[in-house]
């Protein structure tokens, strides 16, 4: 369920970037839109994509969003769930406090998980790569995306150091190899796995959507044996932060005739849920600069129906913001 741009939003999408000389899959595009090539590649094909991606191609190349989709062949839901991004009042739009869908990428939205990533930025201080498991929209994306907003002033290192990849937009082992060469500021493929470019660099490689590597006709083995060798110890050019919703032992059994897999290099972390007293001040806080107000038996009932869970909750939390404000 996601955006599709039209034909004539194209148009207007290519007149834009062309003022500003980029080529249609510019990393400097997909980066400041805090998605990967892939998913830039789909919205010139005019395939569906996730309604906040698409917002933000729109918006780092300088485009109204509204002016770009084709509303004919988006999903209704989508666009009703865009709808709830914005909420109206009076003459100015504000943003909606539970209006966010998928990974928080903007830090003033971003919530609590600070015993998690004080542990994740330890590890990553001493070199050591880190796995975090989770169950689905449990936040392992944006987690990974605050250490890569975080990550350099706490690590002291530069920004394009933290390479953020969500594996379910690349389609294969080329375009891994194209998007991460891209990333890393390497032209051609062979240079990367001698690491002759890599020499006295550091890169922190966060891949989302591990489980992508699991399709071995896409991913073949050796693809993660040199990920592997790469990330393999505290002085290393790449230090590993994967995200996947089962633990990596299990994704990718040790095997006598392979490389022993990356769950025996990486530090496993697991995302719950949000405490109960946790998911009390994340409803509190997002209706701070509102007029709104739960009751206790609302805000009871809430982390009962979603069992605390932050996406269950903020849907949940959505649909009675939205109701008590038509009352």
């Amino acid at each position: 369920m996601g955006l599709i741009a039209s034909k004539q939003g194209l148009e207007i999408v290519e007149r834009a970037r062309r003022k500003k000389r980029w080529n249609k899959y510019a990393p400097f595009w997909y980066e400041s839109a805090y998605v990967c090539r892939g998913t830039l590649q789909r919205f010139w094909k005019q395939t569906s994509i996730q309604a906040d991606n698409f917002q933000n191609i729109c918006q780092a190349v300088g485009v109204n969003w509204e002016e770009i989709v084709d509303r004919e062949a988006s999903t209704d839901t989508s666009l009703g769930s865009e709808a709830r991004f914005f909420s109206d009042e009076g003459s100015q739009a504000r943003l909606h406090p539970f209006g966010d869908k998928g990974c928080i990428r903007d830090p003033r939205r971003f919530f609590d998980r600070r015993e998690l990533l004080e542990q994740l930025f330890e590890g990553l201080a001493r070199g050591c790569s880190q796995s975090i498991v989770g169950e689905s929209e449990i936040g392992k994306s944006s987690v990974l995306w605050a250490i890569c907003s975080k990550g350099p002033q706490r690590l002291q290192l530069p920004d394009k150091a933290f390479i953020m990849l969500g594996m379910e937009c690349i389609y294969d082992e080329q375009e891994f190899w194209d998007t991460l060469c891209e990333q890393v500021g390497i032209k051609d493929r062979r240079d990367f796995m001698r690491k002759t470019k890599l020499q006295n660099r550091r890169y922190i490689l966060c891949l989302d959507e591990i489980e992508a590597f699991t399709d071995e006709k896409r991913f073949p083995p050796h693809v993660l044996s040199f990920l592997r060798g790469v990330a393999d110890g505290d002085r290393t050019p790449l230090t590993l932060v994967i995200a996947s919703r089962s633990p990596l032992q299990k994704l990718f059994p040790d095997l006598p005739e392979r490389t022993s897999p990356l769950a025996n290099i990486c530090k496993q972390h697991r995302v719950g849920v949000f405490p109960p007293e946790i998911a009390r001040e994340f409803l509190h806080s997002r209706l701070r600069d509102t007029n709104v107000t739960f009751s206790e038996d609302q805000i009871a009932s809430l982390l009962a129906e979603s069992g605390c869970h932050p996406a269950k909750l903020q849907e949940r939390a959505a649909q009675l913001y939205d109701r008590l404000v038509q009352e």
